[in-house]
């Protein structure tokens, strides 16, 4: 157990008379009755008493409350300063996994494409070797390439997706918009019932995401970006 000793061990003892003092100042309170202008005197300087005691006790604990406040501004410093690399690496990592996962949807909608084209021309060339071997009374065949070119149009219509990355253990991402540019003279004064003029970025993002970047608003540019969440 640490033994109070000097200064410490004073203000201790000032402490403990001070504790006495206050603790009984306000049942005082509650027994005041006025009832004429002695006591309506005597409450008055009662409460000139009070704030004669307030003052002294904030007085007494203000070095404490400056040295604390010294303490764990210190404490914070010292925090920050640990905190501030590890804080600046996560945004770097953070934002070169977005950048690595934009570009995969970009590739991936390439990818999607260029295979919805293939499966569309595919189903061309079936339709016209099916009229080809229907024309040549090979109906059988004209009827497998027909039923080729049905699934190859079926392909081209409703899109080849491609399976999309698999999860990493603690970390979820989620797309996201940025505005990359303004011009203010070509955004229209309200977009789906809401008015964003002047330009309001915040109305503009709200629209934007509640329809998945699919909006297109004149004189607004957007691009699509990948939040990126680390979890420890």
């Amino acid at each position: 157990m640490e033994i109070i000793t000097g200064t410490s061990a004073q203000a201790l003892d000032t402490e403990v008379a001070l504790s006495k003092e206050v603790y009984t100042v306000e049942e005082h309170a509650r027994n005041i009755i006025i009832q004429n202008e002695a006591q309506f005197k005597a409450a008055a300087e009662f409460g000139r008493s009070i704030k004669a005691k307030q003052a002294q006790v904030k007085e007494f604990f203000e070095p404490m409350r400056m040295s604390a406040k010294r303490a764990y501004d210190e404490v914070l410093s010292r925090k920050k300063q640990m905190l501030d690399p590890l804080e600046a690496a996560e945004k770097i990592v953070k934002q070169t996994m977005s950048e690595y996962r934009v570009e995969e949807e970009r590739r991936r909608k390439v990818a999607e494409e260029a295979a919805r084209k293939e499966a569309e021309e595919a189903a061309k060339q079936k339709l016209d070797e099916a009229a080809a071997f229907e024309k040549a009374g090979n109906y059988e065949a004209a009827a497998y390439a027909m039923s080729d070119a049905e699934v190859m149009d079926d392909y081209a219509k409703t899109g080849i997706a491609y399976a999309a990355p698999e999860k990493t253990a603690g970390v979820s991402s989620k797309k996201d918009w940025e505005i990359e540019s303004v011009d203010s003279a070509l955004v229209p004064v309200s977009v789906a019932g809401i008015e964003i003029r002047p330009v309001d970025i915040k109305a503009v993002l709200k629209l934007i995401r509640a329809t998945k970047g699919a909006i297109q608003i004149p004189g607004i540019k957007v691009k699509e970006t990948s939040v990126i969440s680390i979890r420890k």
